[in-house]
């Protein structure tokens, strides 16, 4: 799992432009969230209710509620 994780995670250019980015906005939000596939690691969950998530997740992970 975590060979995995490293696979997909973000490279240090991309963490790297995206906080050039904040530090050159003249008017900064309070709070930024890097994300890597931002719509379904970020915006999906923040639509669907928390059982939907949880049921996603654990189809995905092959969970079974025993």
């Amino acid at each position: 799992m975590m060979v995995k994780a490293e696979k997909n995670a973000a490279s240090s250019a991309s963490i790297a432009k995206f906080t050039l980015k904040i530090f050159e906005t003249s008017s900064p939000k309070v709070r930024y969230t890097f994300t890597p596939g931002r719509f379904f690691n970020w915006t999906l969950p923040s639509i669907l209710p928390h059982k939907g998530v949880d049921f996603i997740f654990n189809k995905v992970i092959s969970l079974s509620k025993k």
